[in-house]
C-alpha cells in the first residue's frame, strides 16, 4: 500500500452508527407522542408521531449522505457536513413552519416537542455510538525492512524543518 492510499471503512461502521441513533431516537418520539395522547387526544398523537417521523428521516438521511462522501471523498466530509446540517435545519424549519399553518396549535406544540425530543436523543446517540466505533485516525504499520523508506523519510523530514 503507497503512503498516499487510504482504506476502506466497510458499509457497516456507519450504518450501525446511523440505525442505533436511530433506534434510540424514534423512541423518544414515540414518548412525547404518547404523551400528547394522554394530554390532548388523538391529534397529539398524529402531530408527535409526524414529527418525529420526519427527523428522523431527515437526520438519518443527512447522515447517510455524509458517511457515503466521507468514504469516497474523505476530503469533502468536513464541508458536506456543515451543508448538510444547515440542510437540515432548513428543511425541519420549513417542515415545522408548514405544520404551524396548516394545523391547530396543540398539533405544532406536539410535533415541535416530538422534533426537540428526537433531535436531542439523536444527537447525544450519535455521539456516544460514533465514539465507542474503533476506527482508526491513522495507520501506525512501517514497513519492515526498508530502509530505503526510512531513510527518504529522515531526509524528507530534515529538509521540510531547514
Amino acid at each position: 500500500m503507497m503512503t498516499t492510499e487510504s482504506k476502506q471503512v466497510s458499509a457497516t461502521v456507519g450504518a450501525g452508527t446511523l440505525l442505533g441513533a436511530a433506534a434510540w431516537a424514534f423512541p423518544a418520539g414515540l414518548v412525547v407522542a404518547l404523551a400528547g395522547l394522554a394530554v390532548d387526544g388523538s391529534t397529539a398523537l398524529y402531530a408527535g408521531l409526524a414529527g418525529a417521523v420526519a427527523t428522523v428521516l431527515v437526520l438519518a438521511g443527512g447522515a447517510l449522505v455524509v458517511g457515503v462522501v466521507a468514504r469516497i471523498m474523505p476530503v469533502a466530509s468536513l464541508m458536506l457536513a456543515l451543508l448538510t446540517y444547515v440542510c437540515q435545519l432548513l428543511l425541519l424549519t420549513v417542515a415545522l413552519t408548514a405544520v404551524a399553518n396548516l394545523a391547530d396549535d396543540t398539533a405544532t406544540q406536539w410535533s415541535a416537542g416530538a422534533l426537540i425530543a428526537v433531535t436531542l436523543v439523536w444527537t447525544i446517540a450519535h455521539l456516544l455510538l460514533a465514539t465507542r466505533r474503533r476506527i482508526a485516525v491513522y495507520d501506525v504499520t512501517l514497513p519492515s525492512g526498508d530502509s530505503s523508506a526510512s531513510d527518504a523519510s529522515t531526509t524528507g523530514t530534515r529538509a521540510g524543518a531547514r
